[in-house]
Parts: C-alpha cells; structure tokens; sequence
C-alpha cells in the first residue's frame, strides 16, 4: 500500500509538470470621474434620457474566466451617475447571438447557481481596498446582493434598491440599477473618491468580464478595481427602517413515556406570535439592528447524521439575524453562532434526574431569545467596530410523575446574555490588526465564559509576502475555580504569483476552551505546516486553468509532549477546455498515528495504523440543461485490511426557464472501524464496528417571477453501526480483546426530512411566505435488513409536523417621509 501512495504522488507531479507555463502579467488601474445629474431617472430598462448620454462610460472589459488577460468577446458598456439621493449604473451588454442569451429564473442571491447572464456592480465607498458591496442582476431581472471582506464574502446581506433587464431590440440586454444612499454606508466628506468595478457573465461562453481586471495570481480583490473620483457633497441619509412581523404556526409531535417505550400520543402546539426588526443608521457609518422576541422557526432543516465521534458536527448558520452583516464577527474564529439558541446545556441531565415514577414529557432542543442586536460599522479612518448582544429566556423541561400526574419543571438552560465584541483596523497593503472577545453571562450557579484573540496580517508593499499571527486566551469562570488556557497562531508565506507556499504554527495549552460560545475540535496539541502551490491561469490543450497544491502536517501534544501525527496532502484542481472541472487528491500517514481524542480521557491515546487515502471529483458542463457531479474515495490502513469506499452522485435537471431539480445520492462504507463505546472503572473499552452511511435529497424550485418561488426539498439518511467485537485500551495506545463485555451498541439511525417553502416578496423587503416541514427520526438497536426494508420501516414511524405562515412589512423613513411630503396632484 504505501508503494500505491508514493506511485500516486509521483503521478501528480509528473503530470503537473507538463502543464506549466509561464506567469501572466498585471494590468492598470482604470479611472472614472463623477458626473452629478439633476434629471430624474427611470428605471425601466430603457436608456432614453439626455443624462446617460453625458455620463462617464466605461468599457473593454478584460477576461477574467476561464482565461485571464483577454479582451471580452462580446462588448459591454457601463455609464454611470449619482444625485442627491442614489447612485445610478446602466449597461448595455451586447451579444452577437442574441437568441443565446441564458435567463432563467432564480432566487434572489442564488443567480451564480442558474443558468443565466449576470451583471454585477462592486462599490468600496471607503476605499480600502478590503471592504465592498456588490450588486447583482441577471438577465431575468433577478437581483442578489452581497458584502466581501477581504475574501470572504457575505451574500446573506439584503439590501433594498431597485433594477430593471430588458431585451435590447437590436441585440443584448440592457440593465439599469437605483441604488439608494441608505443601502450604503461611507464617509461624510465634502469629496470623496470610491473603488468601483464592473463585472459581466456570459453562460453561453462561460466567460467572466471585468472593466478592471483582476489578476487570479494577484492577492486580493477589491484591491485591484479601478477608481471613481471627484463625488461631491452626498450626504448620508438617515437610514431608519421597521420590519415588523407577524406569524401563525402550528405543530403535532408524537410523544412517550422515555426513549425506549413506543409512541404513547400526539402533542399539539398552536401559536400567535409577532416581533419586529429594527436597523437605524446611527451615523453615517454605523448601524443598529435589532430583533425583538425572533421568530426562527422557518430556517431549513438541518442534514443531520448518526454522530460517533469525540467532536460535535458544525452545522450551518441559516438565520438571517446571525448570517446577515456578520463579517466583522467572524474575526479570529472564535465565535460560532448557532450556540445561541441553540441545545440546552442541560439538556440531558433533564432524563438523568427522573425517578423510576417519572418521564420527561416536554424537552425543548432550542432556547426562545428575548431579543438580539447588533451594532456595527467602520469609521472615516477605517476602524470597524462591531457589538453583537443577545439575551436567551430560560428553557425548562417537563417532568412527569405516572403516580400523582402531576408535573414539574426542569431548568435546562439559564437567563443568558451572548457578547461579541470586535475591533478591526485596516491597515495599508491590505493588512489589518484585531480585537474580539466572546463573552457569555449565565444566570445561576452554571459557568460563566470570556475568550478573547488578537490577529493580525501584515503584507508587503508589493502584495506577494504576508505574515499572521494570532493570540487567544479562553477563561471559564465556576464558583470554584476559573480555568484559564491559550491559543497561538503564526504563518509567513508568499500569497501571490503563480508559485505559492507558507510555514505556519499552531499551538494551544489542554485548557484552551472556546466551546461556550465557539467551536474549537480538540486542544493540547501543537500542529507545524509547510505547503506549496502552483497555479497556472493560461489554458493549454487540456486546461483553461489548473493548479496543484501539497502539504506535510506535523502534529504533537503539547502536555505532555509526545507524537500524534504527520500527514502528507497533493491535490489537483482544474478546468477542462470543455468546462468540465477535475479534482483529484491523495493523502495519508506512512506512520502509526497517537489519537488522543477518540479515548475521551484526558493524556491517553488509541494506536492507529498509517493510512492512505484518495479520491477525485468529476464535474460536467454546468451550462447543460442536464449535468452531474461525481465523487468517488478510498482509503486503507497500512497494518490491516480497514477499506473505506464512499462515492456520491449528484445531477442537475432544467425543466424550463423556471423549474429546476437536482438529486443527491451518497454512501460511505467503513469494513473495519475502531472507536470508543463506554468507560467502565476508569477503563476505557473500544469497539470494532462496521459503517455504513446513506442519504437520498431531492430539491424541486419553481420560479413564478423574480420575487415570488417555491422549494421543496427532502431528506432521507441511514446510518448504521454492527459492531464485531470489543477490546480494552491499554496504556500503550493498544487494544486487548474484551471477552466478557457484553453491552449491546448496534445502533440504526434513519431521519427524513420534508422542507416546503413558499415565498412572496409582495413589495420592495416585504415577504409572505408559508412554511411545511415534516420530520421522521427513528433509532433502533437492532439490525434493520435491507435499504428498501428499512424506509418501508422508517415511514411506519410516527411523523411529526409544523407548519407556519408569516408575512413580514418594510417600512423605511425615507419612503414614508416622500411620500408623507410629496407635493399633492390633481
């Protein structure tokens, strides 16, 4: 085996090497100067008033995909303007073959995932180089919005702006775009100069645009866009909007008498609920947003899975409050949203704590929030400040008693107040120095947390050297005792260029512990990276791009210190002439690896054999009203015959212009896995198991028009477990064959879920939307026969259900006070 795993790298090397090519050349930065109109403009999509004709143009955009540096097959031109109130874009993108033009309806922000032209606009009213609002809108007249950060990005930003797409009669499209002061935030100066881009995607050709062009081999985005100069006196509006909110909903649930009793009944909830949500601009840089008694009821279902692992699954964020203009929280990466209000903490003591007369009868897995609010911005001298404040009811469980019938309540989870605090300046060379701290406050006897990190990245002049470093001390405070532990972070390393590579450090002490309001997998451990990459963005015969990356990981514990690992990665990644795209990797350890997380006892690890693992990624032409995407891995272990295989297909069906599906299908088989099942008498006792995992999902959108859709997605999963035998850890990090255990842990976990949405954006931020989810969840310990055998047994379950309708109501000032001050007609 281990000849199989130098054979694949010497593959990956060899084949790389015959790609290579050489770097590509930067361009200019492009200039356009600001013309002021006092017409009144229409945005309708037709180009016939006098303003435009006067206004700056901008045009021979540059190809920045699949291949960078050339001019753009077909032309593209952009004017642009402001007022008093807005800033103005039209475009006029051209198209030889206009019959071709893609415009399939969408869901707002979800225009790059269908088949259809866009046009963008990025404005960096601070002009930092590092911060920007981007504004999209497909051929279809759909819009998305979204926020970057340096290189993230944030598209569950939503502002509220107008467009207009129509059909050129000789030939291409036409865009115009209104984009209101109030959805942008930027200094009160009396001039003022802002980076600006213009950026245009045709499906046809698969080519990507842009007026300024952007380097793929350059560090950066928003660095390298072009300028707009001399904007004089625009005065930030007071931003003041109400959203105020009122929802119906209802729910049946099945209910017992423990875990392991069958259904007994059905529970029903009915309920009326309303709240509202704020954002005032408090100056012309900062903002408050605030949500009175949130409502988060109708978020997607989560892709849950059968959890055997020492670590807890990272689920992703889908509530708007906590996804929305949340980049400056994300800073040192110590803060995980979904801990507020989310599981109890003491959520299973409440089935420990019951007599033999007793049942859990009521144990909500979410806490209710009172309110949250955030408060963020960045000053003239680009110090972003951000404050994220949320405080989290108490959550009880209801308790039961068989003999008496009557009930008592559980508390699960405290009065909590949630704290983020960040402090972030943005330096030159696109570098910047941070400050945030998490802190949480429990009400009671239950502890208390505060984490707090300074990072910092430093870049040269010339944009190809940067340097990190992190520091984090995490404190957790207890009637007793207040356990206090570290974090460090550093790596140097040359971030642009067709060649690229970086040395990093990582270490932190076993107290280290950010999990109250963060999520961090294991401590005690330092970890030591090299890593190198090539990049080439010139096409070939073969490839429009291409690169190929390798990294050696050298791992330790840190108290005290011994070996845990080191691990050798090369992948590849590319895009075929016919826009296919290939991945392909191969890792693994040629050494025993020191587990000391599996054991879950402080200083004592489990023995795992080397391994090698590998596997690729085939994708199809997305511009076909028919595509797929394929995965395929394998791995072994170098001591014994331990085969993992998982393989996942997923495919892509365009109906029409408006309907949509796509279907995924994946398995993973693990033959021979070793891990923890109990602890007895300070032993630990580990099993051999089998593994097998499945989930089917089905997704069907429905477009009716721009701003009104249908989703509906399901879920099916099986996890499964049979366990062999089970050994004994010794303190050499072996096992021992434990004859005499006789506990049972087979386990069969099946969960489908239904999610069906409906959603009307009846005017400009208002929704109405509907919503049903339907939820199945059965375990059994015992084996279940066949794929077919077990959904026939799994929709035999009790099913439970909720459904909801919500209609939310935007109100903005400078709306209310046009037309309250609007001059009468008539």
């Amino acid at each position: 085996m281990k000849n199989k795993f130098i054979l694949a790298l010497f593959f990956i090397f060899c084949w790389t090497s015959l790609l290579a090519a050489p770097p590509l050349k930067t361009l200019d930065e492009l200039t356009l100067t600001a013309i002021k109109t006092s017409q009144n403009l229409h945005i309708d999509g037709v180009l016939e008033e006098d303003a435009w004709k006067n206004a700056p143009m901008a045009t021979n955009f540059i190809t920045s995909e699949p291949v960078f540096g050339q001019s753009a097959q077909q032309k593209t031109q952009v004017w642009l303007l402001y007022d008093d109130k807005a800033i103005y874009v039209a475009a006029q993108m051209f198209e030889d073959k206009a019959h071709a033009i893609a415009n399939e309806m969408s869901v707002r922000d979800q225009i790059v995932d269908a088949n259809t032209d866009y046009f963008r606009v990025g404005i960096d009213t601070y002009n930092d180089n590092v911060n920007a609002n981007v504004f999209t809108v497909s051929a279809a007249n759909v819009q998305g919005d979204f926020k970057i950060n340096g290189t993230d990005y944030d598209d569950a930003w939503d502002a509220v702006w107008q467009s207009r797409a129509t059909m050129h009669p000789n030939g291409g499209w036409v865009i115009e775009i209104r984009i209101p002061y109030s959805a942008l935030r930027f200094p009160n100066k009396p001039v003022q100069t802002w980076g600006i881009n213009f950026f245009r995607f045709s499906e046809r050709t698969q080519e990507f645009t842009t007026w300024a062009a952007i380097n793929p081999a350059v560090d950066g985005i928003i660095n390298q866009w072009g300028s707009w100069v001399n904007l004089q006196n625009i005065k930030p509006p007071l931003r003041l909007s109400f959203t105020p909110y009122l929802g119906l909903s209802y729910e049946r649930y099945p209910t017992n008498n423990s875990d392991n009793l069958p259904v007994t009944g059905y529970e029903e909830g009915k309920n009326i609920n309303g709240g509202m949500d704020v954002k005032w601009g408090i100056n012309e840089s900062f903002t408050l947003d605030a949500t009175l008694i949130p409502d988060f009821g109708q978020v997607q279902s989560d892709d849950k899975v059968l959890e055997l692992g020492p670590f807890e699954r990272r689920y992703n964020e889908r509530r708007p409050f906590f996804t929305e203009g949340t980049e400056l929280f994300s800073k040192g990466d110590i803060f995980y949203s979904r801990r507020i209000g989310g599981l109890p903490l003491h959520f299973f003591d409440a089935y420990l704590q019951t007599d033999t007369l007793e049942y859990v009868a009521e144990n909500p897995t979410m806490s209710q929030l009172y309110n949250a609010t955030k408060f963020s911005g960045r000053t003239a001298k680009n110090l972003g400040i951000g404050v994220l404040n949320v405080i989290q009811a108490p959550t009880h469980a209801a308790i039961i008693n068989t003999q008496t019938n009557k009930t008592r309540r559980f508390e699960t989870a405290p009065l909590t107040n949630y704290n983020v605090f960040v402090l972030d300046k943005v330096l030159k060379n696109n570098s910047s120095i941070s400050l945030i701290n998490t802190n949480l406050l429990r009400n009671g006897t239950s502890p208390d947390a505060n984490v707090t990190a300074l990072e910092t990245r430093l870049a040269g002049s010339k944009n190809k050297y940067a340097f990190n470093a992190t520091l984090k001390a995490s404190q957790i405070f207890t009637a007793e005792q207040t356990q206090r532990g570290y974090n460090y972070q550093v790596g140097y390393g040359k971030i642009s260029g067709t060649w690229r590579w970086k040395v990093s450090h990582v270490g932190m002490d076993k107290n280290y512990d950010p999990n109250d309001m963060g999520l961090q997998y294991g401590n005690n451990n330092t970890k030591t990276s090299i890593e190198a990459g090539y990049f080439q963005y010139k096409p070939n015969k073969t490839f429009n791009s291409w690169s190929v990356n390798g990294n050696f990981n050298y791992q330790t514990h840190f108290t005290p210190f011994a070996h845990e690992k080191q691990i050798v990665n090369i992948n590849f990644n590319g895009q075929f002439t016919n826009f296919w795209m290939l991945s392909a990797w191969v890792d693994g350890s040629p050494f025993d690896t020191h587990d000391y997380n599996e054991p879950r006892k402080e200083d004592t690890y489990f023995l795992r054999p080397g391994y090698f693992f590998t596997g690729f990624n085939l994708q199809t032409d997305t511009r076909k009203k028919v595509w797929f995407s394929f995965e395929g891995n394998i791995a072994d272990s170098y001591n014994h015959k331990d085969y993992y295989y998982s393989g996942q297909l997923a495919s892509n069906f365009r109906f029409s212009q408006r309907l949509t599906a796509t279907y995924t299908i994946f398995a993973d088989y693990d033959q021979s896995n070793y891990g923890w099942v109990n602890t007895i008498n300070q032993q630990t006792v580990f099993g051999r198991r089998q593994l097998f995992n499945a989930s089917n999902t089905v997704s069907v959108r429905y477009v009716f028009t721009p701003r009104m859709n249908i989703n509906v997605r399901t879920r099916h999963y099986w996890g499964k477990v049979d366990y062999y035998d089970y050994h004994l850890l010794q303190p050499n990090g072996r096992l021992l064959w434990y004859k005499q255990y006789n506990q049972a842990h087979d386990g069969n976990f099946n969960l489908f879920n239904l999610d069906f949405v409906y959603s009307w954006e009846f005017l400009p931020g208002s929704q109405l939307s509907f919503v049903w989810k339907n939820n199945i969840i059965a375990f059994y310990n015992t084996k279940t026969g066949n794929y077919l055998q077990n959904i026939n047994k799994t929709f035999a379950e009790p099913q439970a259900n909720f459904v909801a309708l919500k209609l939310l109501y935007y109100l903005d000032y400078q709306g209310i006070k046009k037309q309250q001050f609007s001059p009468k007609t008539g």
